[in-house]
This record gives C-alpha cells, sequence and structure tokens, in this order.
C-alpha cells in the first residue's frame, strides 16, 4: 500500500491495517490490537514532519491531547486508550475508530441540515462539551472536520489537541 509507505508493519502493539486520514503533521491510520482483538485509530506524529524549531512544542501538545481526552467518558467524546509517550520517535495516540463522516462531509453532501436535525446535533455536542466543561477542560476547536456522525446516529467530538483548562492554564505535563 502507497499510502503506508514509510510505516512500519507495527506501531507500538497495533498492527497497521490501511490509511484513515493525513493531517499537516502526519497521519491517521486503522490499527488493530491483537491482545484486545479491537481495530483503532492511530493519529500519528511523524517527527520528520514537524521543523525542529517546533518539534518540543508538537511533543508537549500531543502529550496534552492525550491525557487531557483520557481524562473523559462520554459517549461523544472519542475514547482514548493508549498513547505512545511524547519521546517516542513515532508518537501516537490510539483511540476509537469511529467509522463515519465527519460532520464537514454530511454538510457537503446534504448541504445544510433541517432545524430540527441541526437541533439534535447542537444538543448531542453541548452535552459533550459540558462533560469537558465539568473535568475542567476547553476543546477550543469545535468544528465540522472534528465531529464524526457515526451511523448509528450517534455524534462524537475529536481533537483535543489545542484543549485547555477551564482556568486557562496548559493541560498535560
Amino acid at each position: 500500500m502507497s499510502e503506508l509507505v514509510g510505516l512500519p508493519e507495527r506501531i507500538g502493539r497495533y498492527e497497521v491495517l490501511g490509511l484513515l486520514g493525513r493531517g499537516g503533521m502526519g497521519r491517521v491510520v486503522r490499527g488493530h490490537d491483537p491482545t484486545l482483538h479491537r481495530d483503532v485509530a492511530l493519529k500519528l506524529v511523524e517527527p520528520s514532519a514537524v521543523p525542529p524549531d517546533a518539534l518540543a512544542e508538537m511533543r508537549f501538545l500531543f502529550h496534552r491531547e492525550a491525557r487531557a481526552t483520557a481524562q473523559l467518558r462520554h459517549p461523544g467524546i472519542i475514547e482514548i486508550y493508549d498513547y505512545s509517550g511524547p519521546d517516542a520517535d513515532l508518537m501516537f495516540i490510539a483511540c476509537e475508530l469511529v467509522e463515519g463522516p465527519t460532520l464537514r462531509d454530511v454538510l457537503e453532501q446534504r448541504g445544510a441540515l433541517a432545524p430540527a436535525l441541526a437541533a439534535a446535533v447542537a444538543f448531542e455536542l453541548a452535552q459533550a462539551l459540558a462533560h469537558a466543561h465539568a473535568h475542567g477542560i476547553v476543546h477550543r476547536d469545535v468544528k465540522p472536520e472534528n465531529v464524526f456522525w457515526l451511523p448509528s446516529g450517534r455524534i462524537v467530538l475529536s481533537d483535543f489537541g489545542i484543549a485547555k483548562s477551564l482556568d486557562g492554564k496548559r493541560l498535560g505535563g
């Protein structure tokens, strides 16, 4: 698979199965956890893709995202299973594999949502955000690309990469 060029067959204990998406600093791949017999999403940051003067900050942000999101247990927030640690050569967060389009994909395909449906989506997002706020975490990057719409109708918020605590202090490290 050309999409997996440069990636090992395994990352940590996870078997690499295929590409799910790309970002500015890395890729998201489908992985398999042979210990727990489940597929996961592996969010990767490849240090070679990060300018050397920004690498320490990127490691900190990635560490913060893993720790902040791992504190949250809510059906509307993606669940974190594992994390490589900030000093790994290939940093990863292993998380719940949510299979469904993003809200951005849905809006591009359907156009504007009917008011009742838009209200239902907003209500589910508000519940997820209220849970994060109750744990002292502000997401700070709610946008359609970070919201998944599962076939079951469940709405899931992802990407806590720039989250902060409610008191404005940095999370993690």
